[in-house]
């Protein structure tokens, strides 16, 4: 897949989007259709590609993205690498001043495949094939660190999971929890006990490598504004979300796609 843009003349951080700002999500889109959007739309000046997510189904990839109308950096898309090409165009990428700011990767069986989104003027930090002890070891010493987790993704058997996490060098961003390789049930109850104990949920990640989903997620200190979520959603339910999150001035911050049974289902989270 030759998703890539750099884009030309635009600005080198992307600015927040009116209570009106247009936006686009689409659900359950092939390779094709990815990339006809992609090439149509996300390729235009004042269209910005903010999330994507990959998942595989039995009649093939399917892809779940969200964008918005507005000003935005630089930028460069890639999906369908395999492990090699995708350390390839991040070395290229980090070379051309662009940071990663979002990942996916999709199981398939010749091999994981990886997706990512990197923009101008973003400084990140990433690490791939996590253990979940690779990964409790990285989250306990990154405070210390001042660094701060923006995008968690989940791929993996269930008795092999793996994971891939981005992060930013931020020491004043405030406190923040991690959660990954939940049941949905374990995971509702880490998500209560984190909101009543003042946090709100930035980024879900959920993958289907097997009988059941798990669930993960980024909880970082509440500033005060709104927000809310919502899980398991069918690809109208989604739409219709989206819908009701642009007429009160919500931002999509992180969708996942993943399958429960054969039946295509997306998480996601808004914040004005």
């Amino acid at each position: 897949m030759t998703l890539k843009s750099l884009a030309l003349g635009c600005a080198a951080l992307a600015l927040a989007p009116a209570a009106s700002a247009a936006s686009v999500v689409r659900a359950e889109q092939t390779t094709a259709q990815f990339q006809q959007v992609f090439d149509s739309y996300f390729t235009k000046p004042g269209k910005h590609l903010v999330t994507l997510d990959a998942y595989r189904t039995p009649a093939g990839m399917r892809y779940v993205y969200y964008g918005v109308e507005e000003d935005r950096p630089a930028f460069q898309t890639l999906a369908e690498l395999d492990g090699a090409g995708f350390q390839k165009a991040f070395n290229e990428a980090a070379k051309n001043g662009l940071g990663l700011v979002d990942i996916s990767i999709t199981d398939t069986p010749s091999g994981p495949l990886f997706a990512g989104i990197w923009e101008a003027g973003v400084t990140t930090a990433s690490r791939g094939n996590l253990t979940q002890g690779d990964l409790n070891t990285w989250q306990v010493e990154a405070p210390a660190s001042g660094n701060v987790p923006i995008d968690l993704e989940c791929y993996g058997a269930d008795d092999d999971p793996r994971y891939a996490v981005i992060w930013k060098h931020d020491p004043g961003a405030g406190d923040w929890k991690m959660e990954y390789g939940l049941s949905g049930a374990a995971f509702q109850e880490r998500y209560n006990l984190h909101v009543d104990e003042g946090y709100r949920l930035v980024q879900v990640d959920v993958c289907s490598g097997g009988d059941a989903p798990r669930y993960g997620g980024i909880f970082v200190k509440s500033d005060g504004r709104n927000w809310f979520s919502k899980g398991d959603l069918s690809s109208a339910e989604l739409l219709k979300a989206q819908t009701d999150a642009d007429s009160q001035g919500y931002r999509l911050l992180s969708i996942s796609g993943y399958l429960v049974g054969a039946n295509s289902r997306f998480s996601a989270v808004w914040a004005q």
